[in-house]
């Protein structure tokens, strides 16, 4: 099941020097990624992804420093003051991530996430990545996605409610974001929320089924292929659920085609919802779409929750429609966002899609991109800056990928709780662990180290 997300491309310049015949190896982030359990520095995942790139690259010499800190969290990563620790060989004053900077580093992992909910501020990933790239020696830059931790300690600490729904929500949010800036930046990434997910919790969140609407006997308030008013300028999807019993107005992932009566001028839909109380998320995750540019062009903007939409603003090569109503198709999936259009070809000047409208079948494509996007489920909502717009919906299907249903590809959960945080306290028989975050030596084997086992580290042949 686990997929293999860091590849060659990924490691360009820790290849580069696999070559030379040796390589330095870093770790910088939480205590995930520290000696995190009591029996060994062995029972971590660090060990495991040293033994197996050095198993994959037999004849380099492999430099490893541990530089992660217990407690940590993008914020402090990204610091100019949170100094280095003591225990690491850095000069008087020095930041941490300048510490980590000046040891050049030809293979780096960023791993944090569990000590940033509920205060994440995606900001600090860009930041920090932009860091290292920006350095003389640019290292090969691996993301590691944290796991969820277990869902049954009740802590004492209060701001450690791991167990609650608010806190896996964020968490979800969290996580969701980072895989998708993983992917939209190509930057290899360890996906343990993935994997710890499927072997605990029997459900694969990347692997996702969308499902159409059920239109009741009695609900008025919504019907196919009929204009409908968008109230207030705003179209929210409807009250109504799939055959899994996923409802439109709480879900991940979907896909919808509708047309539209006149000319929005601006239409804009939410990628995901404002996902965290108390997260620092300066712009709403929203993509717009613009039928008033002067080119005559469709032009489109969006936002990852970070920078504003108008420093991401392309222009396509389709005419703004000169006759309405007019066709869409969008699908939000995963972190591919895929936007069409029905636009006149210019040399078939017969073809009508029909009833092929629902899948957008010989629509353009105004987007059709990997866009970072937030977790959790939400109800996606269609606006417009102008007025008097109905909204016509051909078909609506919908999914969830944080429920547990058959939206997701499901098995039998091969791990639990118990199993992956149990610790023995007082007893001879220590395997360490939290009982709330850190896994035991057991956890480490069964969630982290098959995921870092299972990449591609080796240099390749031709290289």
């Amino acid at each position: 099941m686990i997929q293999q997300t860091v590849r060659p491309q990924h490691l360009t310049q820790f290849h580069h020097a696999c070559k030379s015949g040796k390589a330095k190896v870093m770790i910088m982030g939480d205590s995930i990624g520290a000696v995190a359990t009591d029996p060994a520095e062995s029972e971590n995942y660090t060990y495991s992804l040293i033994e197996t790139i050095m198993q994959q690259n037999p004849s380099v010499n492999i430099h490893f420093i541990n530089a992660a800190l217990g407690g940590a969290s993008w914020s402090q990563m990204n610091s100019d003051d949170f100094l280095a620790m003591n225990w690491l060989d850095h000069l008087p004053n020095e930041s941490w991530k300048n510490y980590v900077a000046r040891e050049e580093p030809d293979l780096l992992i960023l791993h944090s996430g569990g000590n940033d909910i509920p205060n994440f501020n995606p900001q600090d990933v860009i930041d920090l990545v932009n860091f290292f790239n920006s350095q003389k020696k640019v290292p090969s830059i691996i993301i590691s996605i944290t796991y969820s931790p277990s869902y049954l300690y009740d802590h004492e600490t209060a701001w450690l409610n791991y167990y609650t729904d608010e806190w896996q929500e964020a968490l979800r949010a969290t996580t969701n974001w980072i895989r998708s800036f993983a992917l939209s930046k190509n930057l290899g990434f360890l996906d343990f929320y993935r994997y710890m997910s499927y072997c605990r919790d029997g459900i694969d969140i990347c692997n996702i089924g969308l499902s159409k609407i059920i239109k009741t006997e009695h609900d008025n308030s919504f019907a196919w292929n009929e204009f409908l008013n968008a109230y207030d300028n705003e179209w929210s999807f409807p009250n109504l659920r799939n055959i899994n019993n996923t409802s439109a107005q709480k879900c991940s992932d979907f896909t919808h085609s509708f047309s539209l009566s006149a000319n929005p001028k601006i239409m804009s839909l939410n990628l995901s919802a404002f996902p965290m109380k108390y997260a620092r998320i300066k712009e709403t995750n929203s993509i717009h779409i613009f039928f008033d540019d002067p080119s005559g062009l469709i032009s489109w903007s969006w936002s990852d929750g970070v920078s504003p939409s108008c420093h991401n603003k392309f222009l396509t090569n389709i005419p703004i429609p000169q006759v309405w109503p007019s066709s869409f198709n969008i699908a939000v999936k995963g972190s591919r966002v895929w936007m069409r259009i029905f636009s006149p070809f210019r040399h078939n000047k017969h073809y009508n899609p029909g009833a092929l409208n629902k899948y957008g079948t010989g629509y353009s494509d105004i987007i059709n991109k990997i866009l970072i996007r937030f977790g959790g489920d939400f109800c996606p909502k269609i606006s417009f800056s102008s007025g008097n717009i109905q909204i016509n919906t051909h078909n609506l299907c919908v999914g969830s990928s944080h429920r547990n249903s058959m939206d997701l590809f499901y098995a039998t959960p091969s791990r639990n709780c118990y199993d992956l945080f149990k610790m023995a306290d007082n007893s001879p028989n220590l395997i360490g662990g939290s009982n709330a975050y850190h896994l035991n030596t057991f956890g480490v084997r069964d969630i982290l180290n098959p995921v870092v086992s299972s990449q591609i580290w080796a240099m390749p042949l031709h290289c």
